[in-house]
């Protein structure tokens, strides 16, 4: 899983005073998701990401936190916070 560089949330939230919209994305990573659909799931991921990115209202609003679970249990990649 690829990490993501996120702002730091005080001077964020300094800076950008604008509601906030929390995105959790919950990626599955068991046994299940071998191959072809671990791909199609990266993906997504990059280009959710990179639509995220282009878009300046939905890049100064939206707060991600990734989270995943599979045979490893469930682990947070990424703490609640902008792109």
């Amino acid at each position: 899983m690829k990490k993501y560089t996120f702002i730091n949330r005080n001077n964020d939230l300094a800076n950008n005073p604008n509601p906030r919209i929390s995105i959790c994305l919950c990626l599955d990573t068991s046994g299940s998701m071998y191959g072809e659909p671990i791909k199609a799931l990266n993906e997504g991921v990059k280009l959710f990401y990179e639509s995220i990115k282009q878009d300046l209202v939905a890049s100064g609003v939206a707060e991600i936190s990734v989270v995943t679970f599979g045979a490893d249990g469930v682990q947070t990649h990424a703490e609640f916070g902008s792109v």
